[in-house]
């Protein structure tokens, strides 16, 4: 999903998603602007009640439209006295939820994140690492806003049944937006994206969405599990964090396949060679690494660097032994088992 991520007057980063009006002309009357607009709010207000706990006081900003059709990008602007800060806990996040909803761990948005900012000039008004912890919030709770209006029907129910303080806002919002949408007989669909794989909700499925008054409030935790591997990777790096007391955001980086993988780095002789300004790095940065993740359905989850055998071609740390592999993955298997998040060791041989 391709976000417009950018700054205010202020300096205050404010993030975009695009919703489209597939109309049978090229306007749109500024009723259903305004009533559709009613619904966004709410379902932003619902988004960071579950995701944040509580809702941010703010206003509704509209990007300019594209040519052809009534697109516009809709974000979100901090109200005066609002502001988020910088420091909030992962904590406060479940990865679980947020995973369901938009597909990415905290982790993997944090590396969104770091691309973003490393597009946005050097007048924004904050120091790089609260921008990219303020960025990655912001990134979070623009995607749920945008899934939550997109997805259908079991797919939202689903999920929202999860956060019973947030469904009936949420909830509302849908039904807003919808039935603003079916109030104009010149929508035929409504697409909330702007590439070849955003989904297009026709104008069938407007009624669908409108139809439900309540959602049946349940806390039914949905979580995807995988097993636990670990696997010799040779990745491109193209988002790294030196800082390494940053767990907030990891890197980010290519595979051969042009997969892309976030993961975080816990070689603590990797980083004695950070400490010791002792690595030479390059634009890409390339390292051969043993990599432990959750094998998801393909995808690379809650990945960690235990051993980076090679930094661009530098030797750093012997591979572990096929004993200590199994042994680490018995002890992430149990630990999952037990619905418990553990600190990966760091190992020295």
């Amino acid at each position: 999903m391709e976000f417009i991520v950018g700054n205010d007057s202020e300096g205050l980063v404010q993030v975009l998603f695009p919703v489209k009006f597939d109309t049978l002309q090229n306007f749109i009357d500024f009723n259903t602007i305004i009533r559709t607009a009613d619904g966004i709010k709410d379902t932003y207000r619902g988004a960071d009640i579950a995701l944040f706990g509580s809702a941010y006081e703010s206003e509704l900003i509209y990007g300019a439209a594209d040519p052809g059709s009534v697109t516009t990008w809709v974000g979100k602007k901090l109200k005066h006295g609002a502001f988020i800060g910088a420091s909030f806990a992962v904590a406060q996040f479940s990865d679980g939820f947020l995973e369901n909803a938009t597909g990415k761990t905290f982790r993997d948005w944090g590396g969104v994140a770091g691309d973003y900012a490393a597009q946005l000039p050097d007048y924004i008004a904050t120091g790089r690492d609260d921008l990219v912890k303020i960025l990655t919030q912001k990134l979070i709770e623009a995607e749920t806003c945008r899934r939550f209006l997109e997805m259908n029907e079991d797919e939202f129910e689903a999920l929202i049944s999860e956060r019973p303080d947030a469904a009936s806002i949420v909830q509302s919002g849908r039904r807003k937006f919808y039935e603003a949408c079916r109030a104009n007989e010149d929508i035929p669909s409504v697409t909330f994206g702007n590439t070849s794989t955003s989904i297009m909700v026709p104008r069938s499925d407007f009624s669908k969405r409108t139809k439900r008054q309540t959602i049946e409030q349940q806390r039914t935790v949905v979580q995807e599990t995988g097993n636990w591997v670990i696997e010799t990777l040779e990745i491109e790096v193209t988002s790294p964090n030196w800082e390494r007391l940053d767990q907030q955001r990891g890197w980010k980086g290519k595979l051969r396949d042009g997969t892309y993988i976030y993961f975080h780095i816990t070689d603590s002789r990797f980083w004695t060679r950070v400490a010791e300004q002792s690595l030479v790095t390059n634009s890409p940065d390339r390292m051969v690494a043993q990599v432990i993740f959750q094998d998801v359905g393909g995808r690379y989850k809650n990945a960690e660097a235990i051993k980076v055998i090679e930094f661009n071609g530098d030797p750093i740390s012997a591979a572990l032994t096929s004993e200590k592999i199994r042994e680490l993955i018995a002890n992430h298997t149990n630990a999952s088992r037990q619905f418990q998040t553990p600190l990966f060791m760091e190992n020295e041989d």
